[in-house]
This record gives structure tokens, C-alpha cells and sequence, in this order.
């Protein structure tokens, strides 16, 4: 892997200079409008000519001349400002325009041209002007424009020639730094990568049981292999994320340091930097609303114990407000607390950052519009409880009966009540459901005024009334659950064809026992009718017999 980045990385540098390079010939032909021949013989006369010119040394003297310095290094003198306000302006912005051409990797000797306009002779480098001068500057220096043009071209070309080197060295010491480094960080990874696989191989019951701790995963025998196959999985695939990210940071890093691909690597670079730097100024800007968010929520937490406090104190009965039952107590906290919370959220959220952005606000906007279309049943189910809640039909451990299902209530929350029946069957009802409907409380019946067991036979016409009411008086009498400070009585309800319809009455306050007691009343009420001799024989009951036959059981052993 390290071979093949490394190869990539010379292929990419080798191709963008060589473009950077050509594109520069293009340019500097271009600009070859004026061409200078310089040889030997015409060299060197010029350069003592003008070095040794008074009227240079007078133009000093006076203040009229400025000299371009890089480094301590004087490369020409500037005789006028041309388009600057002053020479020293002039020599100054010279300087910058040579360290300009400085930053490029590879100096190219003849790229250096010259430019006849209106007023001036401009030498340029690739499309860089480095310097114009007119004929006041060729008559301080004693020399024809033609001789100062020698002149300046030969001083720019030797400093450039030289200096450029040192520049393109340092450069490629600096490649070499930035590849070692890569190398030395990969084979750390690599060798982090080998001593995690060691230690997961090597601590299998040690990291089991870290797993069963903290409830990640439940480990079997049966699981172990593949729950080790997978963290050795994750640990190459880690190890791959963190060699990719390397080596994208050293490519832009490495093209960063070359004059014609620094801006591909300051682009790649801002990539990863730009988006870093932003949640960089996001976090150090959030920091001041952080702690006032801090203080908030401190606040907030102290005001729910309070709240919490009170409300308990109130359902245990230490507390007493007239008119406000126990049994409010805790859905009453909840909706104090629900708009607590509310009121928290609308002094935090303007703190949050990003607030104030339009994403953040539709998001906000997208989240609402979905809870309002679909929590709607959810809404209604919420208020029918919090209207239950104070109307107080009926409490936990009440039987009751709604919606045609009867038994003990198990639950009731704000959404749903929950009931067992007496076949031990748990049914979940919504509250709208029941708050649209009506519901029997037999249990608060029971308290107040004694819930009423009721059950009818029916017995023929050649029974007295008077028996019968006797009879059925005598059973209730003798059932367990009932009250015995009520009397219990005897309806006649019907009198029809083929027989009459009695009804007997009894009060009991156990209404969570109400179908046992029930039971034992019909059983009770066969036992008194066998042993008078009164025969239940309707509303239908058929039987082939003898006259002297009866439907009586025999109780003698």
C-alpha cells in the first residue's frame, strides 16, 4: 500500500508541474513582443558601464533613487515611480513582484520578456510584470534603453537563477520530510493494527464479560466466534479509515509546497479544514449561551424537585387541599412538569446553535406539520384521559364495566385504561373510547350504596307465590358476600304463559367478588328449591317419564 501512494503521489506532482511549466511557456510567448539580443561581447561593457555611473550615485545622494532589496540583497535600482506614487513605493512593489516569481518551482531563463508601450519598456516573467522604465530612467543610469534593458535582465536572471535553486531544494527537503512522515505514521498504524487484533485474539473472556457488563450484548457459547470474527472486523476497517485520512492530508500537503499545485492542495485541504473550522467557531461562539444554558437547566432541575416535593407530600396525605383529591396528585405533577418543560424548551432553543438558521427552522417547521397529521388520535386519547383523570369515574382496582368488557381496572394512564376480566384477560382500551361512551363503576356502587346481586327463576303456576318468595329469601339468607343488615327481596316480573318470573334481590359491598358471590346465590337457590320439593321446570325443560317421577335430585346416600 505505502508503494503504490508513494507512486501515485510522484505521478500527480510530476504531471501538474510539467503542465504548470508548459502553460508558462505558452504565456511568456505571448508576451514576446520585443526581443533583446544579448551576447558576451555586448554584455559585460554595459553592466561596467552603468555600475560605474556618477549620475547613479548622485540620484542616491539626492534621495531620487530607491534600490530593490530581497533578503539583504540588492537586485536593481529604481530611478522613477512610474505608475506608483513614489520610487520608494515603486521599489517596494518591485520586490513583492520578485518574490512573486521566487515561490514558482523552476526558473526558466528565457522567460524573461520585454514589452514596448507607450510610454515604458515593461520586463515581465510569465505574464508577471516585474518592472517598467522609461528614457529618465536610461539617462540617470548614462545608458540607452536598449542597454538598460541588458542590464536589468542579466541582474534579474542571475539573482533568480541562483536563489530559485536554494527555494527549489528547500521544497523538495520539505517533500521528503512530509513522506517520511507518512511512512512512519502508516507503519504505526500498522503495527497499532497488528497489537489490537493480538489483544482481541489473546482476551476473549476479558472482553465477553466487558460486554455482558455494560449490556451491549449477551454473550452464548455458540456466539463467541462470530462476536470475535466481527471486532477483528471493525479493527481493520478502522485501521483503513485512519490510512485514508492520512493519506488525504499528506496529498494536499505535499501539493501545498509546489508553486503550480498549491492551489489544488489548498482546495483539497479545505475540504476537511473548512468544515472543521467551521464547527470550531460554531463551538467557541455556542460556549457563552453553554453556560448560560448550564445555569438554566440547574434552575430548571431544583424547580421539578420542588414540584416533585409538593406533589408527593399531597398523594401520601401529608398535605391537604380542600377539594383536590389524592388521586390527582400525580397527573396533576405531570402536567405541571409538561409545562415546565415546554417553558424550558422556549428559553433554550434561541440558544442552540444554528437557531437563527433557515434549515433549523424548517426542520422545526417539518417536525411539527408531522406531529400535528399524525399524533391526532394520540391528542384525543391524551385529553379524554386528563378529562377522566378529574372526573374521577372510576380508580385503579375499581370494577368496572365499558364497552362491553367487564372486569378490574390493572391501569390507567393518559392514553390507555387497562382492565383483567374475570378470565384473567388484560384488555387495553383507549380512553377516547371510553369518555365516548358510558362505563358502570360496580365497585364505588358497592361503597356507597351496596351493588344489588340479582338473579330470576322461573316457576309454574301450581307453586304458591308465597313459597317461592320464601324460598329464594331463605337462599340469599344463607350466601356468603352479602349484607345481612339489608333484606334481601323478591321481584315478580313477568307473569307469562306457562309460568311466573321471580327475581331475587341482595346487597353486597364486595364488588371485586361479585361473580363468586353470584354463583354461590344460584347454587344456593337450587339447594332450597330441591330440598322444599319445588320443581324448576321452565322456560323449557322436557323430559320422558313416568307420573311418578320428579326432576328432584336424590341427596340420600
Amino acid at each position: 500500500m505505502i508503494r503504490y501512494t508513494l507512486i501515485m503521489l510522484f505521478a500527480i506532482l510530476i504531471a501538474l508541474n510539467v503542465s504548470g511549466q508548459e502553460s508558462e511557456k505558452l504565456d511568456t510567448i505571448k508576451l514576446d513582443t520585443t526581443k533583446v539580443e544579448v551576447t558576451e561581447d555586448t554584455l559585460h561593457p554595459v553592466i561596467e558601464k552603468i555600475d560605474n555611473s556618477s549620475s547613479i550615485e548622485e540620484s542616491y545622494n539626492k534621495g531620487n533613487a530607491f534600490p530593490v532589496i530581497i533578503k539583504k540583497d540588492t537586485v536593481y535600482t529604481i530611478f522613477e515611480k512610474a505608475k506608483s506614487n513614489s520610487v520608494s513605493t515603486q521599489a517596494v512593489l518591485c520586490a513583492d513582484r520578485i518574490r512573486d516569481v521566487l515561490k514558482r518551482d523552476i526558473y526558466i531563463r528565457d522567460s524573461i520578456k520585454v514589452v514596448d508601450s507607450a510610454e515604458y519598456l515593461v520586463l515581465k516573467y510569465a505574464g508577471t510584470t516585474l518592472v517598467e522604465f522609461s528614457d529618465t530612467t536610461a539617462t540617470v543610469s548614462g545608458a540607452s534603453k536598449s542597454e538598460y534593458t541588458i542590464y536589468l535582465t542579466e541582474s534579474l536572471t542571475t539573482y533568480l537563477e541562483s536563489n530559485q535553486k536554494e527555494g527549489l531544494l528547500d521544497k523538495l527537503i520539505k517533500v521528503v520530510i512530509y513522506l517520511v512522515i507518512y511512512i512512519l505514521m502508516l507503519f504505526l498504524l500498522k503495527f497499532l493494527h497488528k497489537k489490537a487484533r493480538n489483544w482481541v485474539v489473546n482476551n476473549e473472556l476479558a472482553i465477553f464479560s466487558m460486554l455482558e457488563k455494560m449490556n451491549i450484548h449477551r454473550v452464548k457459547e455458540e456466539d463467541k466466534e462470530k462476536v470475535e470474527k466481527n471486532l477483528l472486523y471493525l479493527i481493520k476497517w478502522i485501521n483503513r479509515v485512519f490510512v485514508l485520512f492520512i493519506s488525504y492530508l499528506m496529498l494536499p500537503a505535499i501539493l501545498s509546497v509546489f508553486y503550480y499545485t498549491q492551489s489544488i492542495g489548498e482546495k483539497l485541504f479545505g475540504y476537511v479544514l473548512n468544515p472543521l473550522m467551521r464547527s470550531v467557531d460554531a463551538v467557541s461562539s455556542f460556549i457563552p449561551n453553554l453556560f448560560e444554558i448550564i445555569v438554566i437547566v440547574f434552575l430548571f432541575k431544583g424547580l421539578l424537585k420542588l414540584v416533585n416535593y409538593f406533589f408527593e407530600e399531597i398523594e401520601s396525605g401529608h398535605i391537604h387541599i380542600s377539594g383536590f383529591y389524592q388521586d390527582w396528585a400525580q397527573p396533576t405533577s405531570n402536567i405541571v412538569k409538561i409545562i415546565l418543560y415546554i417553558f424550558l424548551i422556549t428559553i433554550i432553543f434561541p440558544l442552540l446553535p444554528g437557531a437563527e438558521s433557515d434549515a433549523f427552522k424548517g426542520i422545526s417547521v417539518f417536525v411539527g406539520v408531522l406531529l400535528s397529521m399524525g399524533s391526532t388520535s394520540v391528542v384525543s386519547n391524551a385529553l379524554s384521559g386528563l378529562v377522566m383523570t378529574y372526573m374521577r369515574p372510576f380508580n385503579v382496582g375499581d370494577r368496572i364495566s365499558t364497552d362491553s368488557v367487564t372486569g378490574v381496572v390493572i391501569q390507567k394512564n393518559i392514553l390507555v385504561t387497562r382492565i383483567r376480566t374475570p378470565k384473567n384477560v388484560i384488555v387495553t382500551i383507549p380512553n377516547s373510547k371510553i369518555l365516548s361512551g358510558h362505563s358502570e363503576n360496580y365497585s364505588k356502587s358497592a361503597l356507597i350504596s351496596n351493588l344489588i346481586i340479582h338473579g330470576g327463576v322461573t316457576i309454574g303456576y301450581d307453586v304458591d307465590w308465597r313459597i317461592v318468595h320464601k324460598l329464594l329469601i331463605d337462599a340469599a339468607k344463607n350466601t356468603d358476600g352479602l349484607v345481612n343488615t339489608k333484606e334481601p327481596f323478591v321481584l315478580q316480573t313477568s307473569l307469562d304463559d306457562f309460568y311466573v318470573a321471580y327475581e331475587i334481590n341482595a346487597y353486597t359491598n364486595n364488588a371485586s367478588n361479585y361473580i363468586n358471590t353470584k354463583s354461590e346465590l344460584f347454587k344456593n337457590i337450587l339447594e332450597q328449591f330441591n330440598t322444599a320439593g319445588v320443581e324448576i321446570l321452565s322456560p323449557h325443560y322436557r323430559a320422558n317419564r313416568s307420573g311418578r317421577d320428579t326432576a328432584i335430585p336424590d341427596n340420600e346416600e
